[in-house]
């Protein structure tokens, strides 16, 4: 984490709003902010506070359509270029992320706030994220941050919002389809994050994400009133579905039986080319046998080795 002054600064001044001239209300909660740091990031609000508009003059941008928690993570991004999924103040958040070095330099010197300062880049860690298990709670926070930021035109928060989503998903799934075991409760909640993505956020590639996580989890979804119950979902697309869904389990269990069939083939077959193999090894020890009773019929050896001479005596028989 960067420690300089700059950051400090910046970091005391989300934390405590000191000399904010400009605010964000949502539903009785007030985020002092600073326009300097939120112009540049957001042309909604940019747009909004030009005198031509109500919050121009009065210096407040209405978020109500929002939730607090959900305002609270747009504020931690405007300001560490990153959020915190947590429920907890959103001022509880470490400084640090890449972004920030050239957001300090611009609001401290805009400011005068400090004389001059040299920033310096942020440490980054590469340790990797710790695994967790995706939760329905977890896919409706980022759905919401995606909306906020699709509502103010905050392209990059957008992208952010969509990276967590996709990394709470499982990366490899092996080929697991739950046919007959309870899926788990992030699966279930496909249904309910798809519309609620489809009524707060026109992101096209947020959709994408999340139909292309439910199509992976048809088979179990579709056991579910969930999917079936959707607005945008008819009878009929729905009964294709299923069907669909049906199809793949088939074929699921098709694929493991010809799995196992192949199995049981891999091994008769390395049972034959073992069998090959010690004919093979007999058939080259005949091979140098026969060769060498041949080399010694043509020597004229006994095949039964040298033998030898019987003695004989004087004496015979007349």
């Amino acid at each position: 984490m960067a420690t300089n002054s700059a950051l400090v600064v910046l970091a005391n001044l989300m934390k405590t709003g000191a000399n904010s001239d400009l605010v964000f209300e949502c539903n009785g909660h007030e985020f002092k902010v600073h326009r300097l740091v939120v112009l540049d990031q957001s042309p909604v609000v940019k747009a909004a506070l030009s005198p031509y508009w109500k919050e121009g003059q009065g210096n407040t941008i209405d978020m109500n359509a929002f939730d607090p928690q959900t305002v609270g993570r747009l504020v931690q991004y405007l300001y560490t270029g990153d959020y915190s999924e947590s429920d907890d103040d959103y001022r509880n958040i470490d400084i640090g992320k890449g972004m920030m070095p050239l957001l300090c330099v611009a609001f401290c010197v805009a400011n005068q706030l400090m004389p001059k300062i040299q920033a310096s880049p942020a440490t980054d860690s590469k340790s990797p994220p710790p695994v967790r298990v995706p939760t329905p709670k977890a896919l409706s926070t980022h759905i919401k941050v995606n909306a906020i930021g699709d509502y103010y035109a905050i392209t990059k928060l957008m992208s952010l919002a969509n990276s967590k989503i996709t990394d709470l998903f499982p990366k490899v799934r092996k080929g697991v389809v739950f046919c007959n075991v309870e899926p788990p409760a992030w699966v279930m909640g496909l249904p309910s994050a798809a519309k609620l993505a489809i009524e707060s956020t026109g992101d096209m590639q947020l959709l994408e994400i999340i139909a292309a996580e439910t199509a992976a989890n048809i088979s179990a979804l579709t056991v579910s009133d969930d999917l079936k119950n959707m607005e945008d979902m008819s009878d009929f697309a729905f009964k294709v579905i299923k069907n669909c869904a049906v199809e793949i389990q088939r074929h699921v269990r098709l694929n493991i039986a010809l799995g196992n069939q192949c199995a049981r083939h891999v091994q008769k077959i390395a049972e034959l080319e073992k069998k090959i193999t010690e004919g093979e090894a007999r058939e080259k020890l005949n091979n140098k046998t026969i060769e060498g009773l041949n080399e010694r019929l043509l020597t004229g050896q006994s095949l039964f080795g040298p033998q030898k001479k019987r003695k004989t005596t004087g004496s015979g028989y007349y």
